[in-house]
């Protein structure tokens, strides 16, 4: 169950009542890294940029996504229906129905074994209040997961020409640059291989469009090396920083740190 049936009541006018219906999920180190039932995310957060509480509070859109109330009433509906005489139907709660944040509630937090990861907080809503006829689901960014973060390769060359094929069963090959001595007032060569009788393997056009293929890839490697060198210089700085706040100053690399060095400097990409 996501909602507890047992309700707390509460005196709005006279004769009148509130009815609050809490959630029964929370997050645990069991379930951490599983997507709740009901769920909306939010902002990525990292423990290096601290935010003020404001921010984390900002709601995102989907709190006023009318198919996120039905799947949140449903629950509640399924979970609560036996607290009353006669359960309130899915259309009368949409049909005057509020999603608010709840600024009181409790913000997930990040623990020092989990500030090297990138996080996205989740909204979840933690109680649904009756005060009829207005049912309003409160919402708090009280859950994280694991950001899943995507890698941005914005220095790869981008294609100079495109071309737009007619027929599909015909094979192109598009070369940005080709000798001189074929030069032509089109601003692209375009070369039906379907229509060549020499093997491909002779042919001067394929070897120069391997050549740079290879050297592209190759160009990639090393790149890539790179940024993964540095992403490990950044990360052991980290955990020596942790290891000083604890323990005092690191000290000096030992002999099998010296040949780890001396290895990576020879090795081959």
């Amino acid at each position: 169950m996501y909602f507890n049936h047992q309700f707390k009541r509460q005196s709005t006018t006279p004769g009148k009542y509130a009815y609050i219906f809490e959630t029964l999920y929370n997050q645990t180190e069991a379930n951490q890294n599983e997507v709740p039932p009901l769920v909306v995310d939010g902002i990525d957060i990292d423990s290096n940029k601290l935010l003020a509480r404001e921010e984390y509070f900002k709601a995102p859109e989907g709190l006023q996504n009318p198919n996120i109330w039905k799947n949140v009433y449903t629950t509640w509906i399924a979970d609560c229906s036996g607290a009353f005489v006669k359960c309130p139907t899915l259309e009368q709660c949409l049909a005057k129905t509020e999603s608010i944040v709840d600024m009181n509630a409790s913000l997930a937090y990040i623990t020092s074994e989990e500030d090297d990861e990138m996080w996205t907080l989740q909204w979840i809503p933690i109680r649904v209040i009756v005060n009829v006829p207005t049912f309003t689901i409160h919402w708090a960014p009280s859950y994280k997961v694991l950001c899943k973060s995507q890698i941005s390769l914005d220095d790869i060359p981008q294609p100079t020409s495109s071309v737009d094929i007619q027929n599909p069963e015909k094979t192109y090959t598009i070369l940005s640059q080709r000798p001189r001595q074929y030069e032509t007032k089109d601003s692209e060569w375009i070369q039906e291989m379907a229509d060549l009788h020499v093997p491909f393997a002779d042919s001067t056009t394929l070897r120069l469009e391997t050549d740079e293929l290879q050297k592209e890839k190759f160009r990639r490697k090393v790149r890539d090396a790179r940024i993964r060198a540095k992403l490990a210089r950044y990360r052991a700085e980290r955990i020596a920083s942790k290891y000083e706040e604890k323990y005092g100053i690191y000290p000096d690399e030992d002999a099998e740190e010296a040949q780890t060095e001396v290895d990576t400097d020879h090795s081959v990409v």
